[in-house]
């Protein structure tokens, strides 16, 4: 372990930043200390994690012009507060409208959290109407 392994080391001046500051003259500066100087008090800097939030391996598809409502999220919907008659048409204009975006838009990862969205916007615009 070294100092330039610990969370406290300022590389561009070579200061430990671990204690305040201390009186040099008139001024006050942190203490200057060598990459490879260690106090053995910390421990190592740990690199940031990579959050990885879909796998690379995953890729996007198309809404087909076959899709259909599977009735798990069509009940979702249900008690989210749309009548049955609703949620079929909110069906037909979800289906309508991402079998015509165009280019990557069009392309999407999870067709289930997309429709849930959809519904989330049916209903609060129904409530709310739409944003002016």
């Amino acid at each position: 372990m070294k100092c330039a392994d610990c969370r406290f080391y300022e590389k561009i001046f070579g200061n430990c930043r671990r204690l305040p500051p201390v009186p040099v003259y008139e001024h006050t500066r942190f203490p200057r200390v060598s990459e490879n100087d260690w106090c053995g008090e910390f421990k190592k800097r740990e690199a940031p994690k990579q959050v990885e939030m879909f796998p690379k391996d995953k890729k996007g598809t198309r809404l087909t012009k076959e899709w259909q409502l599977d009735a798990e999220i069509g009940n979702w919907a249900v008690q989210q507060g749309l009548k049955p008659e609703e949620v079929l048409a909110e069906e037909e204009k979800f289906r309508d409208y991402w079998i015509s975006v165009p280019g990557q838009k069009g392309i999407k990862l999870d067709w289930d959290a997309t429709w849930r969205n959809h519904i989330r916007n049916a209903i609060k615009w129904k409530t709310e109407g739409p944003v002016k």
